[in-house]
């Protein structure tokens, strides 16, 4: 019974532990920004069926709803790891009943909390990235800016007119000058070969492309803060030319003279005559770090519906072990060892012992 304690006790204390990674994770997610833009998406596509209010979106379950309420289940769990850890210092068979059932039933939280998530990650982690991309693209992008009348908006010049989409999407963009500029602020990139770098034939009709002498990564942040930009290439200093930036398109106005110069396309191969690299703008970095988090946040609820489960069955063995203390007689763990494999029965650790509380002749 002594060593059935020490397991018990063992997995309360990983439960405790566990519990507390949970609350960890949990306040780091109510603090991420990229969750909390990815909600502000989510309610943005939720509103169409509801018309042009939002009222009707706030209800939707969104992953910083399901942050807060593992913040709440991982306090819950802690409390109960604590309860279980006291249960097993002595016989206190209410206390481990307790600890018993609240662990059961956190572990079934847990586990469809872990299921919602995956399935908000196949499911909703899609939808969110098309959304995203829409709004992150530069006509979409420049065209809401100018009919929320927001202040960056200007800088681009010319704007396309805004239709009945666009205007659907003003009346129920909230916040919109902030919400755009947040989840277009940083791009991941893809390389590209050089050889579409250095001839003109990938040039896109009618790019401006533009040219600086910075370093690679200053020139990854300069294509990050244009939304025109949609890829550049890096030369490095040659005995003729310093280090090279060049943006294949841009906005004229972002970057002006002395420090940028524009450039005809048949002189692009002219400044990339260094070791060059290519890379091409692909999905906004806010998707990326959405994604880790909703990963994160489901290993975190696996691991800890597992450790509960485990716990909850250690603790049942160590009630039943507290009511019958009977000499002769399986202990919890040897009956769940016949029940689940019964071949064990003949062995001779089970011949020994009274399985039957009948008396025989």
């Amino acid at each position: 019974r002594w060593a059935q304690r020490m397991a018990a006790r063992a997995w309360a204390i990983l439960s405790l532990v566990v519990g507390a990674l949970l609350i960890i994770v949990a306040m780091f997610g109510t603090k991420s920004e990229a969750i909390y833009l990815m909600d502000k998406v989510v309610r943005l596509d939720t509103a169409g069926p509801f018309g042009s209010e939002m009222d009707g979106a706030s209800h939707v379950l969104t992953t910083m709803s399901l942050v807060q309420l593992l913040l709440f289940v991982g306090l819950l769990v802690v409390v109960t790891s604590l309860l279980g850890i006291t249960a097993t210092q002595g016989r206190h068979k209410c206390m481990a009943a307790i600890y018993a059932f609240a662990s059961a039933s956190c572990a079934g939280v847990m586990l469809m909390m872990s299921m919602q998530i995956l399935q908000r990650i196949q499911v909703t982690q899609p939808m969110m990235g098309r959304q995203v991309q829409h709004l992150c693209d530069a006509t979409t992008y420049i065209q809401l800016g100018s009919a929320l009348h927001c202040h960056w908006a200007s800088k681009y010049g010319e704007v396309p007119p805004c239709g009945a989409s666009c205007s659907w999407k003003v009346a129920i963009l909230e916040k919109g000058c902030w919400l755009m500029p947040e989840l277009c602020e940083s791009f991941s990139y893809d390389v590209r070969p050089v050889e579409n770098c250095t001839s003109t034939v990938g040039l896109a009709a009618g790019s401006q492309p533009l040219v600086s002498s910075l370093s690679s990564g200053a020139c990854r942040k300069a294509c990050d803060a244009d939304i025109k930009c949609k890829d550049f290439a890096h030369s490095s200093a040659t005995t003729a030319r310093p280090e090279v930036c060049l943006l294949f398109s841009g906005t004229v106005q972002l970057h002006k003279a002395p420090e940028w110069a524009l450039v005809q396309p048949s002189q692009v191969p002219s400044y990339l005559q260094g070791e060059t690299s290519c890379w091409q703008r692909a999905d906004p970095m806010v998707l990326t770090r959405f994604g880790r988090r909703n990963l994160l946040l489901a290993i975190s609820t696996i691991v800890l519906a597992l450790v509960l489960a485990v716990s909850a069955w250690s603790a049942f063995n160590l009630m039943y072990n507290m009511h019958h203390r009977r000499r002769n007689k399986p202990n919890a763990w040897q009956l769940g060892l016949l029940m689940c494999c019964p071949c064990l029965g003949p062995h001779r650790k089970f011949q020994t012992m009274q399985l039957s509380d009948e008396s025989s002749d």
